[in-house]
């Protein structure tokens, strides 16, 4: 009998290691921790996996802000994004497709910026119009979006308004813990970071940009919207920047992608955005610049917070970069750096 049990268990445990190497879902096992972080530490988390991201423009700042129609087009293309994956020394930063349209023109991609003199500027990765390689090949292949952005139906956007930019650099960042039960919960506390445009930064005639925080609850959850498939909203203040910025829970976890300020009950303003969910589906369907292997489902290291502790997110002096694109040395602080 006792050997019939033994035979029983072990056929039991084989078949159970099986499933897991066959079945897609397997993921959802690597995401051990509820250990609920301090908000600093949160905080600290954002700081060393989010991105500032815009596109360049050949005038000067002062041209620029006179010219009305330029001055809007850079703020409704200012964005913020999350360092996801990485391949070697390929980045895929998440952000949202309406912060990216049109789709091609120079664009760069701001990790992080300590020096003040442009030829010194640290984390700044230039996106060119056209690949790297100086074809005629469209610059599509910097960008990958999951939704269509359509002008003609009032910036309706079939699909999801989620897109991913491609970057290179030879420095170490950090990526994302990402979510991978689909956790969140209604009244869940909630925090959202990102870059807002010039206009609500608090110090905004330093050039430089600083990485906005916020905490609220989730308001809501419902299924997705036909226009952009946002579908949850909650009531942390947000601003114009902050657009695919990170959604953050109480594990240091990526729940969602932040996509637009949204009013809630009684004209509170808060945010809305995307579950991250949603985005782990497209990829499971394997038709994606980036496979579910690739991306962190583990719970955030402590190295990654005691790097964030020791950031300030600021990114210094940006408005040289933005403007009359000039040639960026792509280097990285120190304190960025890691051995991993």
């Amino acid at each position: 009998m006792k050997k019939n049990n033994i035979v029983c268990l072990t056929l039991l445990g084989f078949f159970t290691a099986l499933i897991l190497i066959l079945t897609p879902n397997f993921k959802v096992l690597s995401q051990t921790t509820n250990k609920v972080l301090s908000q600093n530490e949160i905080e600290a988390i954002a700081k060393m996996t989010v991105v500032f991201h815009a596109p360049l423009i050949n005038r000067t700042k002062e041209d620029s802000l006179k010219d009305l129609a330029t001055k809007k087009y850079i703020e409704d293309r200012i964005g913020s994004g999350v360092i996801i994956a990485k391949r070697d020394d390929v980045y895929y930063a998440l952000t949202n497709v309406h912060v990216l349209e049109p789709k091609c023109g120079n664009h760069l991609i701001a990790r992080d910026s300590k020096k003040s003199k442009r030829k010194e500027q640290e984390g700044i990765h230039i996106i060119p119009e056209r690949p790297y390689n100086g074809s005629q090949e469209k610059c599509d292949e910097n960008f990958e979006y999951f939704g269509n952005y359509d002008y003609t139906k009032n910036d309706y956007i079939d699909g999801f308004d989620l897109a991913i930019i491609k970057f290179t650099s030879k420095r170490n960042y950090f990526t994302i813990s990402i979510d991978s039960l689909d956790s969140i919960q209604q009244n869940d506390k909630v925090f959202v970071f990102g870059f807002p445009i010039p206009e609500f930064q608090e110090n905004r005639d330093s050039g430089d940009v600083v990485m906005k925080s916020t905490s609220g609850t989730v308001k809501s959850l419902e299924a997705p919207n036909p226009n952009g498939g946002y579908d949850f909203a909650y009531t942390n203040p947000t601003v114009s920047g902050m657009s695919g910025g990170l959604v953050l829970n109480e594990q240091g976890y990526l729940v969602g992608i932040h996509a637009a300020e949204a009013v809630l009950g009684n004209k509170e303003k808060g945010g809305q955005g995307i579950r991250i969910k949603h985005f782990l589906d497209i990829i499971e369907q394997g038709n994606s610049l980036i496979s579910l292997s690739e991306l962190n489902f583990n719970p955030p290291s402590q190295e990654l917070i005691d790097a964030g502790k020791e950031n300030d997110g600021v990114i210094e002096s940006i408005d040289e970069i933005l403007f009359l694109c000039p040639e960026i040395e792509n280097k990285t602080p120190l304190f960025m750096e890691t051995e991993r």
